[in-house]
């Protein structure tokens, strides 16, 4: 990669003379030699050191003043720590550790040698590369930066070891796995948390959809759409943290109507929908039901799924089958109606990667045993 010149000091020379005590490319350019030894250390996207010990039989060990990028730096027998500019790492004597760059981002700081008697460093073997441990850490760290522009935890609040689980499996793993875009994955994310009523969740993740890209309306027609499934007392509970997130982010409301079909056109149009999907399967299936509900129930399904929300624009009928995939997951003992719906989005457009990735990626949020009566049930399906 090419060298850069990532703050006020300069990167310096390749640094050759250490370059056996390193995984990747480093740059170091010593900017004191007298009274206190001061090195400018830059590395390459993945490049870090070896472990390594500063011994001293007094004093001695070393400080770093991070100066730009993102890294990490990691003591034998404890969790890595997530280094950016402005944090200051002080290494006592004799403490094994590494240091160097995040995946995704070049990284620099400066090294103070702390003066002592026979100060030396002792340097160890390498850092594992494909420890999945620091690779997820690092995957979290992007995942979440991207998601709510914030660090995540590490030692911060009441409970930072389930914190550090939940994220570290949500952003670390589950985003990784398949190739769902990352606004769908929020889409998803704020449909099971409107099934559960998981409220405050909910809000945080409505800023998270708007940071990733996400627009209001893509949001705002997300959770109107899992009225029909879960009754409109929750959505109404779920539209009030949506806008309280979209107040705080400044977006003014009422949003833009989506409304496009004509009260007396409800039934017509949404069963010109429905029944290309779905058939008539419906009407044919509650003819038993006494007097007038024979009709009515078939009809206020077309009526208010189709003809009310499906009609609206905002989302289109792919993400929106998706998403009703999703919710009959996480209402769970939906097995039927969940089948349906993988056949219905499958006519839509979207792959059986995409339906397992969309299941799975709820699973976080719904639990392990949802999933797993989903994926049994759509099992002969795919």
């Amino acid at each position: 990669m090419e060298k850069r010149e990532l703050s006020m000091f300069p990167t310096g020379e390749s640094n050759d003379a250490f370059a056996q005590y390193f995984q990747g490319q480093s740059y170091l350019n010593m900017l004191s030699t007298e009274q206190v030894s001061i090195g400018n250390v830059t590395f390459e996207p993945g490049c870090r050191n070896h472990w390594h010990i500063h011994h001293a039989d007094k004093g001695g060990g070393q400080i770093l003043l991070v100066t730009a990028g993102a890294g990490y730096y990691q003591e034998w027998g404890k969790e890595a720590r997530a280094l950016h500019p402005g944090d200051v790492v002080r290494i006592p004597a004799g403490v094994k550790h590494w240091h160097g760059a995040s995946a995704n981002s070049w990284f620099q700081h400066l090294a103070i040698e702390v003066p002592g008697e026979n100060c030396r460093t002792e340097w160890c073997e390498p850092v594992e590369n494909d420890c999945n441990k620091t690779d997820r850490i690092e995957r979290c760290e992007e995942k979440f930066q991207q998601l709510f522009g914030a660090e995540p935890v590490t030692t911060e609040g009441t409970d930072p070891e389930f914190m550090r689980i939940l994220q570290r499996f949500i952003f670390g793993e589950v985003f990784y796995t398949g190739t769902l875009d990352d606004r769908i994955r929020e889409l998803i994310t704020l449909t099971v948390l409107t099934v559960n009523q998981t409220l405050p969740q909910l809000k945080a993740h409505t800023k998270a959809a708007l940071h990733i890209g996400c627009t209001p309306v893509m949001i705002r027609e997300c959770i109107y759409q899992c009225a029909p499934f879960i009754g409109f007392p929750k959505t109404l509970n779920a539209i009030e943290k949506m806008n309280e997130a979209f107040t705080e982010q400044g977006i003014a409301l009422p949003l833009a109507s989506q409304e496009r079909v004509e009260e007396d056109k409800r039934l017509e149009e949404g069963a010109a929908i429905q029944e290309p999907i779905y058939g008539t399967k419906i009407k044919e299936r509650y003819t038993w039901l006494p007097g007038e509900f024979a009709e009515a129930v078939p009809t206020f399904l077309t009526e208010l799924c189709f003809g009310d929300f499906y009609t609206r624009t905002g989302l289109d009928t792919k993400i929106r089958e998706l998403l009703i995939l999703v919710l009959l997951a996480a209402l769970g003992g939906a097995g039927e109606q969940i089948k349906s719906h993988v056949s219905g989005a499958m006519k839509v457009g979207n792959t059986k990667e995409e339906i397992v990735c969309a299941l799975v990626q709820a699973m976080p949020y719904m639990g392990i045993p949802r999933l797993f009566q989903a994926l049994n049930a759509i099992r002969e399906i795919l």
